[in-house]
């Protein structure tokens, strides 16, 4: 059944003597998990998209750029483009070496969680 509330539906279960009631189901998800922050590990997979998402966009920058002919006339060593042809040959091992930290990471977070509920 839904009760209105000003602009807005919000589901409740059966009417009672003191009014409308909420849902049990949604008293139970809402109180029963704590907000937690996994800060580190969201700066960290966020670090992994940028250097990973950057290295392959110059990575096809230079494909790009090789079919329009910029490397003609040694185009390739002039400009930005030295830093673009650069840049995925360090951007992905450092994007690799992100990712094994956030698995690291997430494997001692979950293993703290884990202790913590069962003692």
């Amino acid at each position: 059944m839904l009760q209105a509330h000003g602009n807005a539906a919000a589901p409740t279960s059966q009417s009672s003597a003191s009014g409308p009631r909420p849902c049990p189901i949604l008293v139970h998800v809402t109180t029963s998990t704590p907000p937690s922050d996994h800060r580190a590990e969201r700066v960290l997979a966020y670090m992994v998209a940028g250097t990973v998402g950057f290295s392959i966009l110059a990575f096809f920058a230079v494909m790009i750029a090789t079919l329009s002919g910029v490397g003609d006339n040694d185009g390739f060593s002039q400009g930005i483009w030295p830093f673009i042809i650069v840049l995925p040959l360090i951007g992905l091992p450092i994007g690799f070496l992100l990712l094994v930290a956030l698995l690291i990471v997430n494997g001692v977070r979950r293993a703290r969680e884990s202790r913590r509920g069962s003692a």
